[in-house]
């Protein structure tokens, strides 16, 4: 789609974009799509709102999903798992794993 800008640099000045959006929701989709994704927060008997941050470090250990802790938690907020900027304010996935 956007393959007439020339060349592009990895950098967060234009995260907002919807290019970039649509990028992001695209990279998403294809390496945990939505209703994998939800079928597996359902077999947790997670319920919209109330995702919890172990559950998304559960959740990529189960699947083996190579999606990022981000991507996961704009996911499980765009899915309505979670409230909005819940789970995306997160900053220590990593110490969340032990």
């Amino acid at each position: 789609m956007d393959r007439n800008l020339g060349l592009s640099y990895c950098d967060e000045s234009n995260i907002t974009r919807p290019v970039e959006v649509g990028a992001e929701v695209f990279a998403a989709e294809l390496l945990f799509p939505d209703a994998a994704f939800a079928k597996h927060m359902e077999r947790l008997g997670v319920k919209r709102g109330e995702c919890l941050p172990e559950t998304l470090v559960r959740v990529k250990h189960e699947t083996e999903t190579t999606l990022s802790y981000a991507g996961l938690a704009i996911k499980a907020e765009r899915l309505w798992f979670a409230p909005p900027k819940t789970l995306t304010r997160v900053k220590s996935w990593r110490t969340l794993e032990s």
